[in-house]
């Protein structure tokens, strides 16, 4: 397990919101070290928590004593905050607020997103859709990747609400990566499955 990293992260300013009653994290807010006024944000939404902060939600350890940063977020931190210098502020979001990376598992749990969807789904939506308005500016990076095993009707209900609050937001294009690097494109209201951020 890897933990932050004190050269990259300012663990004073970071933050994480989650609720271990429903084993979810709904974002982690990390700020870049040694930026005295924050610049450009990027908010990452990504398909759902791996481990990254999940002793802090459940076991009120501190961010600076976490060693449960996941290989995405690392990754992540990598690609924005260590091989560039364009934004101070990350902010991860999810399609699904729920800690685990076997899909049978996000299967169970929102398997009636269609009709009581459970009330973490609707709480991960409420405050992703407040977040991006109170980052109005930032930009909004799609890395949730394929479905890989979860079920593709309960995939792309979620990828659509996702769409519907970036739209309902003015969010008109959303930044990418594929192979070659980092792209822009015009935001869609069908679902799509961009690069997985673990793999940019």
């Amino acid at each position: 397990m890897s933990k932050f990293d004190l050269a990259y992260i300012d663990i004073k300013n970071s933050s994480y919101d989650g609720d271990p009653k429903y084993n979810v994290r709904y974002s982690l807010t990390l700020c870049k070290h040694g930026v005295h006024q924050i610049g450009k944000t990027a908010i990452v939404i990504l398909k759902n928590p791996a481990s990254t902060c999940k002793s802090c939600i459940f076991y009120s350890t501190n961010l600076q004593d976490t060693y449960d940063v996941d290989k995405t977020t690392s990754h992540i931190i990598n690609t924005l905050f260590v091989n560039g210098t364009t934004y101070d502020k990350i902010i991860t979001l999810n399609l699904f607020p729920y800690y685990d990376n076997i899909p049978a598992a996000i299967n169970s749990v929102y398997n009636n997103l269609f009709s009581t969807p459970h009330i973490s789904y609707n709480n991960n939506l409420n405050k992703m859709d407040a977040i991006i308005k109170n980052n109005s500016g930032a930009d909004v990076f799609c890395a949730w990747g394929q479905a890989s095993g979860i079920l593709n009707s309960i995939y792309d209900k979620a990828i659509t609400d996702v769409i519907a609050i970036l739209l309902a937001n003015n969010i008109s294009s959303y930044k990418y990566y594929d192979q070659t690097g980092q792209k822009t494109t015009t935001l869609s209201s069908q679902p799509f499955y961009p690069l997985h951020g673990s793999k940019w």
